[in-house]
């Protein structure tokens, strides 16, 4: 073997060590800190075979400078507090942003990597001892409850030569609905049936008054709200809306297909063209029926029984 082989192992063995220097701390070398290494030692033998006195002050002094590194490394990681907030919703798809308060203890920290599944990250310059305030985003591909009980913090600082990984335990949940999708049945109307789609929100106004919205194309001269125009505040129609019950009911058992996944995203887009209309509507989900109504608590409560809709097992947890 000869000796270029030999340091080539050498220092992809010592790439791969990773000190536990604690419970929940990981600390192991990054190329720059190998090669700083490797020069050490070579530094250290060239003084020793030349005895020179010069060469064994720089070695020791920068090998100093390498276990200074060493402590304040694992400081930028240790001293950190962590807590979880709230629940985000989002479309299957989508990216599902996690919001966590981030707290130094003891002074601030530095160069840190935040990431739930180890894939997308998100950096942060400072870190001080008030509380502060981020979003650590995932991807989410299905639909369903995502809950995640850990966080990865990644520092280098300050020279990069060290980098030190901490899990730190935390409870972050979100929501995840089906990715709406418009079915081709009903994808494949007639001009006339979509001229009629369009025209719908103004044939679905009862005659009690609901408020102002902003002024579509076609809304009845009759209706417009002439007061926020000369206020200054644009064009706005009255919005009128029938005070009984009834309203459309979308059921599960009548979509189209065999596909669960397609057929739930297919009420999805439903839920949300009513909503966006300002329809009633409810919807029949096996043995579960939701009421007709209309707001923004209904939509969100639409939305979750579609998201958990015979979903019995959370997102997987990811560990790596």
């Amino acid at each position: 073997m000869s000796l270029k082989d030999g340091a080539g192992e050498a220092a992809t063995a010592f790439s791969r060590i990773a000190l536990p220097v604690a419970q929940d701390i990981r600390l192991r070398p990054t190329g720059h800190g190998i090669v700083y290494v490797v020069l050490l030692a070579a530094l250290l033998v060239g003084s020793i075979n030349h005895n020179n006195n010069l060469g064994y002050l720089l070695t020791f002094l920068l090998s100093s400078i390498l276990l200074v590194s060493v402590v304040f490394t694992l400081r930028n990681v240790r001293d950190l507090r962590c807590q979880g907030h709230g629940e985000a919703a989002v479309f299957a798809g989508q990216i599902l942003p996690f919001s966590v308060a981030l707290q130094a203890v003891d002074g601030p920290c530095y160069g840190l990597r935040l990431s739930v599944d180890g894939k997308t990250w998100t950096s942060l310059t400072e870190v001080d001892t008030a509380p502060k305030t981020c979003q650590v985003k995932m991807a989410v591909s299905r639909r369903g409850l995502v809950a995640m009980r850990r966080l990865l913090v990644v520092s280098g600082f300050p020279l990069g030569l060290l980098r030190a990984t901490r899990e730190i335990p935390v409870t972050l949940t979100g929501l995840v609905y089906p990715k709406p999708r418009r079915l081709a049945a009903r994808g494949e109307q007639s001009a006339d049936e979509r001229e009629e789609d369009d025209t719908f929100p103004n044939r679905a106004e009862g005659n009690d008054f609901d408020g102002l919205r902003a002024y579509r194309p076609g809304d009845s001269p009759g209706r417009l709200h002439w007061k926020s125009l000369a206020g200054g505040r644009g064009l706005f129609s009255k919005f009128f809306a029938d005070d009984g019950g009834g309203g459309a009911i979308f059921s599960l058992a009548d979509m189209p297909g065999n596909n669960l996944e397609m057929k739930l995203g297919e009420l999805c887009f439903l839920v949300l063209q009513a909503d966006g209309w300002g329809r009633r509507y409810g919807l029949r989900l096996g043995g579960r029926v939701i009421a007709p109504g209309r707001g923004l608590p209904h939509k969100n409560a639409c939305l979750r029984a579609l998201a958990l809709y015979k979903n019995t097992s959370n997102a997987p947890m990811r560990t790596s």
